[in-house]
């Protein structure tokens, strides 16, 4: 069985996403609202173990919201498993 991906909320806008986020894995992220009450967003994503292209899906909707609300958004740590990914779908300039 996966891990399950757990988003870690740190306070003050710092998160820690850690497991597999993959296909199946994905929604419940998606729902979890990361810019509520804050003035920029860290997310640390060392903690990653396996991902698909659902885990770009999943950056590029939280970019786009916090474009949408004017808040920065860093990604921290992006793990080597990722970067083959972001250059496949030309986001290593949008993501990092």
């Amino acid at each position: 069985m996966n891990p399950e991906p757990q988003l870690i909320n740190e306070g003050a806008g710092t998160f820690y996403l850690r497991g597999e986020v993959d296909f199946h894995t994905v929604t419940a992220l998606t729902d979890i609202d990361i810019l509520d009450g804050v003035d920029g967003v860290s997310i640390d994503l060392a903690g990653l173990q396996r991902v698909d292209s659902s885990a770009i899906a999943l950056l590029v909707h939280w970019q786009r919201q916090a474009a949408q609300k004017d808040i920065p958004l860093r990604f921290l740590n992006i793990p080597e498993l990722i970067k083959p990914l972001l250059t496949l779908y030309d986001l290593d300039a949008i993501i990092q």
